[in-house]
C-alpha cells in the first residue's frame, strides 16, 4: 500500500474510533438527522406494505406519518422509535413507520409530522406485484464520499429505477454510525439532484443493503469489539429488510461480538431481531426474485444446513421468475486483488442446478462480466463463447456480474494499482471510472446496461427465455 493510501486509510479509522456530534443533513428543517427514507421492511414476498425509517435528535416529540388518499390524508400507525446513545457521544432516535394500503406499482404521497407540524413531505410507489416491468439499480463499494459516487447516484436518479440493490461495503471503512452520516445517506437521500450531491433517492424509493466485509466483517476473524468501536455493525440497525434467513441466533456462521457486557447489551438492543439473521434473506419484486447471501469467511456456504435453505429458497420460484442472487465477494472476476476471496464458488454448482440467471457481486472495485460459466465438480470451469447478449441471448450457464465500482476508486487506482489478470472466463473488463448496473426486466426479456458517472454505456447486454 502506498503513502497515501494509508494515510487516506489511517484517517478513516481513526474518524470511526473517536468521538464524535451527528450532523444534520438531508432536510431542510432540523428536526432530522437523517430525513425519512422508504425500506422493503420485514415482507419476503409481495406485499402492500413498505417501511418509512427516519433518525431525529434525542428530544421526545410527537411523530406522526400520512398518506395521501383520494379523500384527504389518512395517518397510518404509530411510529416506533429506538434511542441510540454511546459514551461521550450525542443520543439519537431512530424511527420506523409502516406505508400501507395502496395499489400495487402505484405513486403516492407522504408527509412526516412533528407535534402535529408538516415536517416533511415526499412521493414513492408502492411495491409492484407479481409480473410486472421492473427497473433495478445495482452497485457495491459506494461508501468513501468520492466525486464518482456522488456522479453515480445522480445517474441512478435520471435511470429512476423502482429500488436499488448494494452489494456491501456500504459505507467505508468500518461500517459505523458515523460512516454512514458522512459517507452513506449524504448522496442517496440528498435534497436535489446533481452531479455533486448526488439525488433525492432514498426518500423515494428503496434501497437494499447487502452485508460487506467493511459492514459486519470488521476484521479478518470477523470479530468486532464493541469497546473499541461502540457504533460498529450500523448494518443491523439502519436498514428493514426481510428476516426469513437460515441463521437467526449467533453461531458458528455469524459475526462475533467481543467487548463489555454493557457494549453489548447496548448493540443488541438496537439491532433487535436483525441480529444476525438480516444478513441473509430472499425477496421478491415485480417478476424477480432476489436471494441475498452474506459472503463473509464467517459463513461457511458447504454446510449442508445452509445449502439446504438456499435449494428450498430457490426451488419455491415460480416458473418464468428471473432468479437473481445478490453477494458481496465475487466469485469470478480478473483482478489480482482479491484473489485468493472465492470462497462463493462453492455455491456455484447449486446455482447451475436451481437455474439461477445473474448472480451480482461487489469486494472488487471493478466492473466485469464474465463469459457465461458452468463450474465443474473438480473445479473445472467451462465457458459459453457464443453467448454475445445482442444476437445470443440465451445463455449456457450462470452469468457473474461484478460491479464493484459505484463510487470507490477504480481498480488501477485502488490500493496503489492492481493487476489485470485474464482467465478463461474473462469478457469484459473495465476501471476506467465510477459505474452502476441498470437492469430493465420485462415478461421473458431482461436487458443490463453499465452506465458510467459520465452517463455513458460502459456494457450492454440482455438475457431471454
Amino acid at each position: 500500500m502506498n503513502f497515501r493510501y494509508r494515510v487516506i486509510w489511517t484517517v478513516l479509522l481513526v474518524a470511526a474510533v473517536v468521538g464524535f456530534n451527528l450532523p444534520t443533513f438531508g432536510a431542510d428543517a432540523p428536526d432530522f438527522l437523517v430525513a425519512p427514507y422508504v425500506q422493503l421492511g420485514n415482507r419476503p414476498d409481495f406485499s402492500d406494505a413498505m417501511t418509512l425509517m427516519w433518525h431525529a435528535p434525542d428530544r421526545d416529540a410527537a411523530w406522526a406519518v400520512e398518506v395521501k388518499r383520494p379523500d384527504g390524508w389518512q395517518k397510518m400507525a404509530p411510529p416506533r422509535g429506538s434511542r441510540l446513545h454511546y459514551p461521550d457521544r450525542d443520543a439519537f432516535r431512530i424511527y420506523t413507520a409502516q406505508l400501507r394500503g395502496y395499489p400495487p406499482g402505484s405513486r403516492f404521497a407522504y408527509r412526516v409530522k412533528r407535534d402535529n407540524t408538516v415536517v416533511f413531505q415526499a412521493s414513492g410507489q408502492s411495491r409492484k406485484g407479481p409480473g410486472a416491468p421492473t427497473r433495478i439499480a445495482v452497485m457495491g463499494d459506494t461508501g468513501t464520499g468520492t466525486p464518482g459516487q456522488a456522479a453515480v447516484a445522480y445517474r441512478i436518479n435520471e435511470f429512476q429505477p423502482d429500488y436499488a440493490v448494494i452489494l456491501g461495503d456500504i459505507a467505508y471503512s468500518r461500517g459505523t454510525v458515523k460512516n454512514y452520516y458522512d459517507w452513506f445517506y449524504p448522496p442517496y437521500n440528498a435534497n436535489k439532484a446533481s452531479m455533486k450531491d448526488g439525488g433525492p433517492l432514498m426518500r423515494a424509493l428503496p434501497f437494499v443493503g447487502v452485508a460487506g466485509n467493511h459492514d459486519i466483517s470488521i476484521s479478518w476473524k470477523s470479530i468486532t469489539d464493541l469497546d473499541k468501536i461502540p457504533d460498529a455493525l450500523a448494518y443491523f440497525f439502519f436498514w428493514d429488510q426481510p428476516l426469513n434467513g437460515p441463521l437467526g441466533v449467533v453461531g458458528p456462521f455469524t459475526p462475533k461480538l467481543a467487548g463489555s457486557d454493557a457494549a453489548k447489551k447496548r448493540f443488541l438492543a438496537a439491532a433487535g431481531k436483525r441480529f444476525p439473521r438480516m444478513a441473509n434473506f430472499s425477496f421478491d419484486y415485480g417478476n424477480v426474485h432476489w436471494l441475498v447471501l452474506d459472503s463473509n469467511p464467517h459463513v461457511d456456504w458447504r454446510d449442508a444446513k445452509l445449502r439446504a435453505w438456499v435449494a428450498a429458497d430457490l426451488d419455491a420460484v415460480p416458473k418464468g421468475v428471473w432468479r437473481m442472487v445478490a453477494y458481496h465477494h465475487a466469485a469470478f472476476h480478473s483482478s489480482s486483488h482479491h484473489a485468493d476471496a472465492l470462497q462463493m464458488r462453492a455455491l456455484a454448482r447449486l446455482f447451475e442446478q436451481k437455474h439461477v440467471d445473474v448472480v451480482f457481486a461487489g469486494h472488487v472495485h471493478e466492473y466485469e462480466r464474465p463469459h457465461p460459466i458452468r463450474y465443474g465438480a473438480e473445479g473445472t470451469i467451462t465457458v459459453d463463447r457464443s453467448y454475445d447478449g445482442v444476437k445470443d441471448t440465451t445463455p449456457n450457464g450462470v452469468l457473474y456480474v461484478t460491479s464493484g465500482i459505484g463510487g470507490q476508486r477504480g481498480a488501477s487506482e485502488y490500493l496503489g494499482g492492481v493487476a489485470y489478470r485474464p482467465k478463461v472466463y474473462t469478457n469484459v473488463y473495465d476501471t476506467s471510472q465510477a459505474s452502476y448496473t441498470a437492469v430493465e426486466v420485462n415478461g421473458a426479456r431482461m436487458e443490463l446496461r453499465q452506465i458510467g458517472a459520465d452517463g455513458k454505456i460502459v456494457d450492454r447486454f440482455a438475457l431471454t427465455r
